[in-house]
């Protein structure tokens, strides 16, 4: 016969063999459920992948992305198609990526303005910036311009700031828009500088580098690309490239930051997927991308659109920058009191 000490140590024993029983099959279950995911989900890609851009086909972004798309396409031996999705400053392309498939087959090719500039300005998004969306990589980097009519006596930073000091509230610039970067980057400016302009947004750009051209407004941030001829022509000014960066078709532009104003934001195109899309699949991207990136064909077309080539980043990397933009646009909406909803 068994003591009562004895019998309780049997039990003991019996109980904790019944646990790891019950462990290892859950274990292994587990494991099997695992290995039939992957085996039902199958090596990527194994159709056709979309590219969504947000802006208008035949403009820069869209040309970009679909040079992308087509060595893309060769690299991973599947049609690679691109299709734009317009308006709303990019809401509408975002928002279709972010409620897509996390599976690696619809991919948006955007900028900042329309994830971390959207994101620190509208409260009314479908998304959110750093929840839905995974970034990929960086693209390029390139440079707003902040310009003046030919015939204003300013040709650097200091001289710009200090004929805006001497006039308060009488300058005016012009921007692409209420909460368009140009709108923001004169806020931010503004701040550093300790100077008050009166804003005027205007409906296009074309417009806008028409009415500078024949001094009608006299200050204007502009893209790099667009008001190139203006700039070539001597019909506008440039007072400094806007942000970290030079463009590569007019290097001789000083930076913000090297005539003493700091201004660490950048414009930059970028690669995103679904947030959630399997960690293999975005890696695999970003490897893919970023070999096409090294392509001289590649870089001679970044340079025609007077966008810097950005060194190679990872997908962390890249998620530093969209929340570094993201807390640098806040503070200027914040600060400036900006609504676009």
């Amino acid at each position: 016969m068994h003591s009562v000490g004895q019998k309780n140590q049997m039990e003991t024993t019996m109980n904790y063999l019944e646990t790891f029983k019950r462990a290892r099959a859950l274990l292994v279950s587990l494991a099997f459920g695992l290995v039939a995911a992957a085996a039902a989900a199958g090596p990527w890609p194994e159709r056709p992948i979309k590219i969504v851009v947000s802006s208008a086909a035949g403009g820069g972004p869209d040309i970009l992305a679909r040079q992308i798309a087509q060595k893309l396409s060769s690299a991973v031996g599947q049609p690679v198609i691109v299709e734009n999705k317009i308006g709303a400053n990019g809401i509408i392309a975002v928002s279709e990526v972010a409620r897509s498939a996390p599976d690696g087959y619809t991919l948006l090719y955007t900028g900042a303005s329309s994830t971390a500039l959207n994101q620190a300005l509208r409260t009314d998004l479908p998304f959110d910036v750093q929840r839905d969306l995974q970034p990929v990589t960086q693209i390029g980097v390139g440079a707003n311009y902040l310009v003046v009519a030919a015939d204003m006596p300013i040709a650097d930073m200091d001289q710009f700031v200090r004929y805006a000091k001497a006039r308060p509230q009488e300058l005016a610039y012009a921007s692409w828009g209420v909460g368009s970067p140009g709108h923001l980057t004169m806020a931010a400016i503004e701040n550093q500088a300790g100077i008050q302009l009166r804003h005027i947004p205007y409906k296009s750009i074309p417009q806008m580098l028409q009415d500078l051209q024949a001094g009608t407004v006299k200050v204007a941030v502009v893209d790099p690309v667009s008001s190139l001829p203006f700039i070539r022509s001597g019909s506008i000014k440039v007072v400094s490239a806007i942000g970290t960066v030079k463009g590569p078709l007019l290097p001789e532009v000083r930076t913000m930051n090297e005539q003493g104003y700091r201004f660490d934001a950048n414009g930059w195109h970028g690669v995103f997927v679904a947030a959630r899309t399997p960690e293999a699949i975005v890696v695999r991207l970003n490897h893919e991308i970023n070999a096409i990136l090294k392509d001289a064909d590649m870089r001679a077309r970044l340079t025609q659109l007077n966008i810097g080539s950005s060194t190679p980043t990872s997908p962390s990397d890249f998620q530093k920058i969209l929340q570094s933009d993201i807390q640098f646009w806040s503070q200027v909406v914040t600060t400036n009191h900006i609504a676009a909803n």
